[in-house]
Protein backbone atom coordinates (compact mmCIF):
# COMPACT_ATOMS: atom_id res chain seq x y z
CA UNK A 1 0.00 0.00 0.00
CA UNK A 2 2.85 2.42 0.78
CA UNK A 3 4.43 1.81 -2.63
CA UNK A 4 1.11 2.48 -4.34
CA UNK A 5 0.70 5.76 -2.44
CA UNK A 6 4.22 6.91 -3.34
CA UNK A 7 3.55 6.24 -7.04
CA UNK A 8 0.36 8.30 -6.79
CA UNK A 9 2.28 11.07 -5.10
CA UNK A 10 4.97 11.02 -7.79
CA UNK A 11 2.38 11.04 -10.55
CA UNK A 12 0.51 13.92 -8.91
CA UNK A 13 3.77 15.87 -8.46
CA UNK A 14 4.73 15.31 -12.09
CA UNK A 15 1.32 16.42 -13.37
CA UNK A 16 1.34 19.51 -11.15
CA UNK A 17 4.79 20.59 -12.33
CA UNK A 18 3.97 19.79 -15.97
CA UNK A 19 0.75 21.85 -15.86
CA UNK A 20 2.62 24.77 -14.25
CA UNK A 21 5.27 24.74 -17.00
CA UNK A 22 2.63 24.59 -19.73
CA UNK A 23 0.58 27.42 -18.22
CA UNK A 24 3.66 29.68 -18.19
CA UNK A 25 3.50 29.86 -21.99
CA UNK A 26 1.02 31.64 -24.20
CA UNK A 27 -1.63 29.58 -25.93
CA UNK A 28 0.68 29.03 -28.90
CA UNK A 29 3.81 28.57 -26.72
CA UNK A 30 5.76 31.26 -28.59
CA UNK A 31 6.13 34.13 -26.11
CA UNK A 32 8.77 32.46 -23.95
CA UNK A 33 11.06 35.44 -23.35
CA UNK A 34 8.73 36.90 -20.67
CA UNK A 35 5.15 36.24 -19.69
CA UNK A 36 4.26 39.74 -18.47
CA UNK A 37 3.94 41.68 -21.73
CA UNK A 38 0.87 41.48 -23.95
CA UNK A 39 0.94 39.40 -27.13
CA UNK A 40 3.86 38.34 -29.25
CA UNK A 41 7.18 40.12 -28.96
CA UNK A 42 7.45 42.65 -31.81
CA UNK A 43 10.55 42.76 -34.02
CA UNK A 44 13.53 44.66 -32.63
CA UNK A 45 14.47 47.96 -34.28
CA UNK A 46 17.56 46.34 -35.80
CA UNK A 47 16.71 43.15 -37.70
CA UNK A 48 19.25 43.05 -40.52
CA UNK A 49 22.61 41.33 -40.73
CA UNK A 50 23.74 39.61 -37.53
CA UNK A 51 20.56 40.93 -35.85
CA UNK A 52 18.23 39.04 -38.20
CA UNK A 53 15.22 37.61 -36.41
CA UNK A 54 15.66 39.56 -33.18
CA UNK A 55 12.58 40.51 -31.18
CA UNK A 56 12.08 42.97 -28.36
CA UNK A 57 12.24 41.77 -24.77
CA UNK A 58 9.78 42.40 -21.95
CA UNK A 59 11.06 44.80 -19.28
CA UNK A 60 9.57 47.19 -16.75
CA UNK A 61 9.74 50.96 -16.95
CA UNK A 62 10.28 53.36 -14.02
CA UNK A 63 6.58 53.07 -13.11
CA UNK A 64 6.78 49.29 -12.92
CA UNK A 65 4.74 48.83 -16.10
CA UNK A 66 5.71 46.00 -18.43
CA UNK A 67 6.91 47.25 -21.82
CA UNK A 68 8.61 45.84 -24.92
CA UNK A 69 12.24 47.06 -25.06
CA UNK A 70 15.19 46.63 -27.39
CA UNK A 71 17.38 43.58 -26.78
CA UNK A 72 20.98 43.91 -25.62
CA UNK A 73 22.62 44.10 -29.03
CA UNK A 74 26.12 43.94 -27.49
CA UNK A 75 25.40 40.35 -26.42
CA UNK A 76 24.81 39.21 -30.02
CA UNK A 77 27.68 37.31 -31.58
CA UNK A 78 29.35 39.44 -34.24
CA UNK A 79 27.49 42.67 -33.36
CA UNK A 80 29.43 45.94 -33.61
CA UNK A 81 27.80 49.29 -32.78
CA UNK A 82 29.99 50.80 -35.52
CA UNK A 83 31.13 48.57 -38.35
CA UNK A 84 34.77 47.72 -37.62
CA UNK A 85 35.35 44.28 -39.12
CA UNK A 86 35.72 43.83 -42.83
CA UNK A 87 34.30 40.32 -42.81
CA UNK A 88 31.47 40.23 -45.35
CA UNK A 89 28.83 40.60 -42.62
CA UNK A 90 26.47 43.39 -41.64
CA UNK A 91 27.80 43.65 -38.07
CA UNK A 92 25.98 46.88 -37.16
CA UNK A 93 22.61 45.61 -38.42
CA UNK A 94 21.88 48.54 -40.75
CA UNK A 95 21.51 46.57 -43.98
CA UNK A 96 24.95 47.47 -45.36
CA UNK A 97 27.92 45.12 -45.39
CA UNK A 98 31.37 46.43 -44.39
CA UNK A 99 30.42 50.04 -45.19
CA UNK A 100 33.36 52.41 -45.01
CA UNK A 101 35.84 49.56 -44.70
CA UNK A 102 36.32 48.51 -48.31
CA UNK A 103 38.54 50.00 -50.97
CA UNK A 104 38.09 50.14 -54.72
CA UNK A 105 40.57 48.04 -56.67
CA UNK A 106 41.06 48.32 -60.45
CA UNK A 107 42.30 45.43 -62.56
CA UNK A 108 45.32 46.31 -64.70
CA UNK A 109 44.68 44.01 -67.66
CA UNK A 110 47.43 45.40 -69.90
CA UNK A 111 50.15 45.79 -67.25
CA UNK A 112 50.65 49.52 -67.78
CA UNK A 113 50.21 50.33 -64.06
CA UNK A 114 46.72 51.78 -64.51
CA UNK A 115 43.47 49.98 -63.97
CA UNK A 116 40.25 50.44 -65.89
CA UNK A 117 37.27 51.98 -64.11
CA UNK A 118 35.01 49.53 -65.91
CA UNK A 119 36.83 46.67 -64.17
CA UNK A 120 36.60 47.87 -60.54
CA UNK A 121 36.01 45.75 -57.45
CA UNK A 122 35.05 46.80 -53.90
CA UNK A 123 36.83 44.62 -51.37
CA UNK A 124 38.52 44.62 -47.97
CA UNK A 125 41.77 43.58 -49.62
CA UNK A 126 42.98 41.75 -52.69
Amino acid sequence: MVIFMSHKFLLFSFLFIFSFVISACDDDNTNTNNQSCEGEAPPASKTKGVCEGLVKICTTNADGEFIWSEPDYASITGYEATEESCDGLDNDCDGEIDEGLTSTYYRDNDGDGYGLTADATEACSI
